[in-house]
């Protein structure tokens, strides 16, 4: 908490274990406590004059803390992995009709608490990052001065920060961003092309993205557009599209060239290319002639677009197909994001098709898996630690007990070091928590006892959490319902999420069992949380049904909450009732596709 003069943290997010901390931990605790200290300037010096403009606030401060931990450890690449995380964050909740804008009317105090969300943070810190792109270092920078200057020890609305931004720059920013700030969503800019030896032209529509696929009102943006084809790609092209349908020509060397809208992944829309288009950018991507966020987002559109019935979820898997060399953690953290959802989906298929659909996934981490392996070394940088612990986790969910016997057998001799000898040199950091999971998972109550006297003696409390986030992983739905009730009676508030998620990712039958244990005992959950945040239940709420998929789950999650309604959580469970709907409808054509079918991913 940013209090002035006395800035309060959990003690997770101060401090790190120089020899057990993993890059994660490392890195989070860098965010936060970066993120505090910008309040000083952001929140503290000036303050913003009321809660409609909590963005100036937590926005900032979101974007400081990338800014801080790229100028203190630039080998983090820390703006490339924003332009996956924070920026997935922001598109997941705004591209709901349940969302808001970031400036959004607050009537009462009481009701801020709802949007102290990823719109507030993450959605503000894109925007901000956008526009850093159109103005320039010196720019921003002069323009943030006067702000701080004119402002300080006073209060401020969004308008005063854009009044000094225009005048440092003439440029329209007050147009451009209160077509950000002000409405809430994202455009969807749909290309079209027409080449010829020396050039292409290129068609550009923006539409109102919705994860539903519907077509929503006719709102438009300021879209800053940067554009970069083979020969510009270090110095991309910027165009402003103001009107719902533009043209623009734009020099090639060749024919062939590929053509990257949104390059270097600053603006906050997607992208729906035409299948040349995508065609050509997929080669760039396995050639990597594109760099990590641009690859990157190739495959997070292509999700998106597929999720929202825009795109047929095969091209997704066949983009995929196209990044087997790939070795960039940037980009495995789409891969995964992709994965992840797939194997929601197909969990609940047939368990052949589940099975292959697993194949097709240690297919994908086969070469890089034994390149990372288990154990760090002293030559790696921070980014191929995290590569690790993305790559292990993928291969550990879906590996098999027959066809990874070798990749299983290193496991368990790894989880007896860790968790019986608790000698912690034979295992990075950064894969303690798929170890943990995979042993449980082709496990018993043998390895469920182990593993929670583990918990019992650890000394450094990110353990812990490792063990609550995993601890759902074993098959027997008696030691998940026991995972639960010990979450109930022994774990702290601001961790009882963990281990419902633990339980609700674990399985098809652990995705049903977490949110039954939530509604069996919704009275309790209650009680336990009825003076802490909001916040601490709506992330219970959301874990503990991410993995459902059936129209009528969502029919019982909307019931159940009619019945027992929670009016400081009322915009959280709209969200998340709207993104089960979504995943249904997904889940519907996928079920209806060759997806479904195991023959499907053995020819993948």
């Amino acid at each position: 908490m940013e209090n002035w003069g006395l800035v309060t943290y959990r003690e997770i997010d101060m401090l790190v274990d120089s020899n057990l901390g993993s890059s994660q931990h490392k890195q989070r605790v860098c965010s936060v406590v970066a993120h505090e200290l910008a309040h000083q300037w952001f929140g503290n010096l000036v303050t913003m004059s009321w809660w409609d403009d909590l963005w100036l606030n937590e926005g900032f401060a979101s974007w400081m803390q990338t800014f801080g931990n790229d100028f203190l450890f630039p080998e983090w690449k820390s703006w490339e992995q924003f332009s996956v995380d924070d920026m997935g964050f922001a598109f997941q909740l705004d591209s709901l009709l349940s969302s808001h804008p970031i400036q959004v009317p607050i009537a009462h105090a009481e009701e801020v608490q709802q949007v102290f969300d990823k719109i507030s943070y993450s959605k503000g810190a894109s925007v901000i990052r956008m526009l850093y792109a159109v103005l320039g270092h010196d720019d921003f920078r002069k323009g943030l001065q006067q702000y701080m200057v004119r402002h300080a020890y006073g209060n401020t609305e969004t308008y005063h920060l854009w009044q000094v931004w225009e005048q440092v720059s003439g440029k329209p920013i007050q147009q451009m961003m209160g077509s950000w700030t002000e409405q809430m969503g994202f455009p969807l800019v749909t290309v079209n092309e027409t080449r010829t030896e020396k050039a292409v032209t290129l068609e550009l529509s923006q539409h109102w993205f919705l994860a539903d696929g519907s077509s929503g009102d006719d709102r438009l943006w300021l879209i800053p557009i940067l554009i970069a084809t083979p020969e510009t790609m270090h110095q991309p092209s910027l165009h402003l599209m103001r009107q719902a349908k533009e043209t623009i020509t734009i020099p090639l060397q060749s024919a062939s060239d590929w053509v990257k809208l949104n390059a270097g992944q600053y603006g906050l829309y997607r992208v729906n290319y035409s299948s040349q288009m995508l065609e050509r950018l997929a080669e760039a991507a396995k050639s990597k002639h594109l760099g990590p966020e641009d690859r990157a987002a190739l495959i997070q559109d292509a999700l998106a677009l597929s999720k929202a019935g825009k795109l047929d979820v095969a091209e997704v898997v066949k983009l995929l197909s196209a990044y087997r060399d790939e070795d960039s953690y940037i980009v495995w953290n789409s891969i995964s994001t992709a994965v992840s959802t797939l194997g929601s989906l197909l969990s609940r298929t047939s368990e052949e098709t589940y099975r292959e659909f697993s194949r097709f996934v240690m297919r994908l981490t086969d070469s890089l898996l034994r390149k990372v392996g288990w154990e760090s070394n002293e030559s790696e940088t921070h980014l191929q630690k995290l590569l690790r612990g993305i790559v292990v986790t993928c291969a550990s969910d879906h590996c098999d007990e027959q066809e990874d016997s070798e990749f299983i057998a290193v496991a368990r001799a790894k989880f007896q070091n860790v968790v019986i000898e608790n000698d912690h040199t034979k295992v990075a950091s950064e894969v303690k928590l798929p170890l943990f999971r995979l042993v449980l998972r082709l496990g018993g109550e043998v390895e469920y006892t182990q593993l929670m006297a583990f918990h019992d003696k650890a000394t450094d409390y990110i353990d812990k959490i490792r063990v609550y986030q995993s601890i759902g992983s074993t098959p027997s739905v008696e030691l998940k319902r026991k995972s639960l009730l010990y979450n109930l009676d022994c774990v702290k508030l601001q961790d009882l999420k963990s281990v419902f998620g633990s339980v609700a990712a674990s399985d098809a039958v652990g995705a049903v069992l977490s949110w039954q244990f939530f509604k069996e005992n919704f009275s309790k959950i209650k009680s336990k949380l009825a003076t802490a945040a909001s916040s601490l239940l709506d992330g219970i709420i959301t874990v503990a049904t991410a993995e459902l998929v059936l129209e009528s789950e969502a029919a019982d999650f909307e019931s159940f909450f009619n019945a027992n309604p929670l009016p400081a959580s009322q915009r959280k469970i709209s969200q998340v009732l709207e993104n089960l709907r979504n995943t249904s409808a997904l889940f519907q054509r996928v079920n209806q596709s060759p997806l479904a079918n195991a023959s499907f991913w053995k020819s993948q």
